[in-house]
């Protein structure tokens, strides 16, 4: 931890740039979001009453706090509250837009309006309201202005839907719920609206955690957005209407669930990329804690002209990354503008452009960041970003808007407040000020070109000459920025810019695929057709507006396709144009593509994937078509999305399936067939493979399958097999998938005292796992027929029990362990001033520590817990030391301990990995993926305590503790354990 006075020096700092300490504590603390208005001044979220310390770090409520340099040397020097009070406590936006000041906090975006300037609220509204995830990282966030004159916001993943200031649930302009029920939307999303809060659209969805949406002149919007902890945050770039692929879009499915032609790849797996129907990502940014984003428009730091200035707390960074357009998408490449290369505390949150052109960054000052975690309440930091020749000075000259040509400069601005400002002044000069703005219209700049075509396509008697006007720029932004204007004046494209279907840049033509989506023109399906026969066969982004744009009328627009292109459909264009169709007629096709054998092998699964997305009759007709003629390369995919009865009614069909599943009897694929398709006569050879393997997830699922066939004798005799392991092994299935036999079957053998030991714990152990199995146990408890070693094993279970009763009965009957030598905490300010072995450290993560049967790291150990190959760059040493010692005070979002009840009494604990209308699935501290029917799902709670055990200096001597701590905040590559 720096003092301010050492802040910069803690910091790298980008070439032919100055950074100086602009404000720090305690004039303002913990900045989450913050503003700049058109006098320079900044606006700051202060977060206080944050997740553990939401009661008590501060009862009068948190603050919305303005930050002012009055002197204008470049450091602030007055501070004052603008609003406190704990109706938004844990504010994670602010957004000042001339005398409203839009604040993101709790379940709500309230609009306080100053209607006076004495920078108090004289009045506060709800804008909306019924947000779910307060207190919480994943709900609402900021409010940004658009140069269409509307408000841009979005929420996470525990937003879960929005409602209107009366608290009625909102349908969106295309006539949807906005709510996460998978109607069509589910998880984070992101909205437009007019500044009421009307006219209300629904832009993109299946997003996880996107921090922030920055818009820029030309309407594109861009933003990042949060992992699951295997380094995988991106930024996207956003097309609208778009499914941002963090869950399935079918099912709901989370992205560990095994789907066909599933990426080796992380971020692939993470985001969906390889289904149809997902937008891509920009760029991959590894791991970290993505937060504020903005577009530099100014000309302060031309060497940052149109970059997305990007924080990511995480990692101790604010970059600038300078995009360009690749095809109908985007590359870009990134720079790092502050670093916090000596301070790892430095967790920069946002960022926003002054009126002067400079970035103000602000830093929340933490030793940590993630898992709601927040160990420090007292410090927070503003940076100013200056070019290095700069003198440093912060003067801001004075807004004047009383006549036109003042208002058209305003709108130049590269700040979003005083644009506003220009913009509401404009509006009251009415007609005199459309002169100038056509001036504008015609600058040499495109950044201002499209700024005054924004606000005169909103002049009635301008929108038609505006158009025209707009799609004749030599600059495809401007040409773009007539279809997004056509769109908002309600102007079909196909009628209003028919010239641009056939403009020479695919970023134009992409933008016009997406307006197809609300075109009602009878042309639309013809126009869309004409831009498909311009795909070039390899650019996603293209393929992927064309499907959004058709999806609402896939039909007809895949019909004028094939009735443009005839015959000549098969290549690579047409090919991946099937791919992506939601249309009923190229399920027949893509039956067609995997029967060809020009078709590489490598491509199968992709096209087989496909057929997830579509359903009805035209997909079990062409599934019957590729096993009517001998499909052999996967047979599998195609039997496990036929319906049982079509494969049963063809003799062709169940000779394939039988033949395939006898020759693959243990695979993930063949075990769905099994049980789907009742093939009794393998359940020999499945006992006996299952017994064999030490996978785990599939030998309890392989159990399952013979349990639901009534064709478990051979697991259930190996519980008597001669061989202790093999015993064990199939004690401990035979708990997790007997259901209700369990007890009839487990009871004995704990009972049995010719039975070693081992065995007798192993099977009363599974007992204790069910509640039927716990009323069993208990009972034999009061018969005093349960041996010690049989008590002390199943002692927190009983104790641990959903049914009261149970609980309550073994705590009387059951005795406390013996008590060990109490052990004192290590304090982790000594701990941080020691040092040690990291090699060492890495054997303690694999051994003694047992780390690595939950956490990756560079590669070692399971993935049950987060990956840790990156937590050195996200964790300050001292941060580190409390999540070890003390896992319970700050868990990542998404590995939250969940305890499910089952309807035939099973009690199954770990990370929930994924939840659809039809089925649960854990993931068990000993790495086993369990699939619980949803039917079958009596209760499910998310619990306070982490999967991660506590006390874990009870187990570790300090020089281990001290080594795992090195290994860990060392680099990946170092210090890897012996084999």
């Amino acid at each position: 931890m720096r003092e301010p006075l050492q802040a910069i020096a803690g910091l790298d700092i980008a070439a032919g740039m100055a950074a100086t300490l602009f404000a720090s504590e305690p004039q303002c603390i913990n900045p989450a979001s913050i503003d700049i208005d058109h006098r320079g001044r900044v606006w700051v979220c202060e977060i206080a009453n944050y997740r553990q310390h939401h009661e008590d770090a501060r009862p009068q409520g948190d603050r919305i706090v303005i930050i002012e340099d009055t002197d204008a040397d470049g450091v602030a020097d007055k501070h004052s509250v603008f609003y406190q009070g704990p109706d938004i406590n844990s504010p994670h936006g602010v957004c000042v837009l001339g005398e409203h000041v839009f604040v993101s906090a709790g379940d709500k975006i309230i609009r306080f309006t100053d209607s006076d300037g004495d920078d108090k609220p004289d009045e506060k509204q709800t804008l909306f309201s019924g947000i779910s995830g307060v207190q919480h990282d994943h709900g609402i966030h900021a409010v940004s202005f658009g140069p269409d004159g509307k408000l841009y916001f979005n929420f996470g993943n525990e937003g879960r839907q929005i409602k209107d200031k009366e608290g009625k649930p909102i349908v969106d302009l295309a006539g949807n719920l906005v709510s996460a029920e998978h109607l069509p939307y589910q998880e984070g999303m992101l909205f437009r609206c007019d500044l009421d809060g009307s006219h209300f659209e629904t832009l993109g969805w299946n997003l996880r955690n996107s921090w922030m949406v920055a818009v820029d002149s030309f309407g594109s919007m861009w933003l990042s957005d949060n992992d699951d902890g295997d380094a995988s945050v991106r930024l996207n770039y956003v097309l609208e209407f778009g499914n941002y692929g963090f869950r399935d879009e079918m099912t709901g499915a989370g992205w560990h669930t095994e789907r066909t032609g599933m990426s080796d790849e992380k971020p692939r797996q993470h985001w969906h990329l390889d289904d149809p129907g997902v937008v891509p990502s920009l760029l991959h940014t590894g791991g970290g804690a993505p937060a504020g984003i903005t577009c530099y428009e100014g000309e302060l730091l031309p060497q940052l002209l149109g970059n997305l200035i990007h924080t990511d707390a995480g990692v101790n960074v604010c970059r600038a990354y300078d995009v360009e357009p690749n095809l109908a998408g985007f590359r870009c490449q990134g720079q790092d503008l502050l670093l916090g290369a000596r301070d790892p505390w430095f967790r920069p949150t946002d960022a926003k452009v002054a009126p002067d052109g400079s970035i103000l960054v602000a830093d929340w000052y933490d030793p940590g960041v993630g898992g709601h975690m927040m160990a420090d309440t007292q410090r927070g930091r503003l940076f100013r970003i200056t070019p290095a020749d700069h003198d440093g000075s912060y003067r801001i000259p004075s807004l004047q808007l009383d006549d036109v040509p003042a208002a058209v400069v305003a709108l130049t601005n590269p700040n979003a407040a005083t644009r506003y400002r220009a913009w509401k002044a404009l509006q009251s000069f009415g007609a005199s000020a459309v002169e100038p703005l056509w001036e504008l219209a015609q600058s040499d700049n495109p950044i201002h070109r499209a700024r005054a075509i924004w606000y005169l396509g909103n002049l009635p008697d301008q929108a038609d000459k505006v158009l025209a006007h707009a799609a004749q720029d030599p600059d495809p932004r401007i040409r773009i920025v007539s279809i997004r204007l056509a769109r908002q004046l309600h102007r079909d494209v196909c009628d209003a810019l028919p010239s641009l279907f056939r403009d020479p840049s695919p970023q134009v033509r992409r933008e016009l695929a997406i307006a197809l989506r609300e075109s009602e023109s009878s042309a639309a399906a013809t126009r869309w057709a004409e831009l498909a026969q311009q795909y070039d066969g390899e650019d996603r982004w293209y393929l992927e507006a064309l499907g959004i744009g058709s999806d609402p009328k896939a039909d007809a627009c895949f019909e004028a396709w094939l009735a443009a292109v005839g015959t000549d459909w098969n290549n690579q264009s047409g090919r991946n144009i099937v791919w992506r169709s939601r249309a009923r007629k190229a399920c027949s096709l893509l039956a067609e593509i995997l029967n060809s054998p020009q078709l590489p092998r490598s491509e199968h699964a992709r096209f087989l994937r496909a057929f997830d997305f579509h359903s009805g009759i035209a997909k079990q007709l062409a599934l019957r078509s590729l096993v009517d003629q001998g499909y052999d390369v996967h047979p599998e995919e195609v039997f496990a999305r036929l319906n049982a009865r079509d494969a049963s009614t063809s003799a062709v069909a169940t000779d394939a399936l039988l033949l395939f599943v006898r020759s693959n009897v243990y695979t993930s694929q063949s075990l769905d067939l099994i049980e789907r398709y009742a093939i009794i006569d393998v359940a020999d050879e499945l006992a006996t493979r299952l017994l064999d393997d030490a996978s785990g997830t599939l030998s309890v699922r392989a159990a399952e399958v013979l349990f639901k066939l009534n064709a478990a004798q051979p697991l259930v005799d190996a519980m008597e097999s001669s061989e202790p392991e093999r015993a064990a092994k199939a004690i401990h299935l035979v708990s997790l998938t007997a259901g209700k036999q369990a007890v009839s079957l487990l009871m004995p053998l704990a009972l049995q005292a010719t039975l070693p030991m081992e065995l007798r714990i192993a099977a009363a152990d599974g007992l204790a796992a069910r509640t039927d199995g716990q009323a069993a146990l208990l009972k034999h408890l009061q018969s005093n027929e349960l041996p010690a070693p049989i008590q002390v094993s199943i002692r927190d279970g009983l104790l641990a029990s959903p049914v009261k009763s149970i609980a309550d009965a073994a705590a009387e009957r059951l005795a406390s362990p013996e008590s060990v030598e109490a052990v004192a905490m290590p304090l982790v300010d000594q701990l941080i001033n020691e040092r040690g072995d990291a090699a060492a450290g890495a054997i303690v993560f694999r051994d003694a520590g047992n780390c690595a049967s939950c956490h990756r790291h560079n590669g070692m150990g399971k993935e049950i817990g987060p990956d840790l190959t990156d937590i050195g760059k996200r964790l300050s040493p001292s941060a580190l030391y409390s999540a070890i010692l003390t896992p319970n005070a700050a868990i990542s979002h998404g590995f939250e301990t969940h305890t499910l009840l089952s309807s035939d009494g099973q009690i199954v604990s770990g990370v929930l990995i994924s939840q659809t209308e039809d089925a649960v699935t854990i993931r068990t501290a000993q790495g086993i993926d369990r699939t619980i029917r949803r039917d079958e799902v009596d209760e499910l709670q998310k619990q306070p305590q982490s999967i991660m055990p506590a006390n874990l200096h009870l187990k570790l001597t300090r020089e281990q503790l001290i080594d795992l701590a090195e290994y860990l905040m060392a680099s990946p590559t170092k210090a890897q354990p012996p084999e």
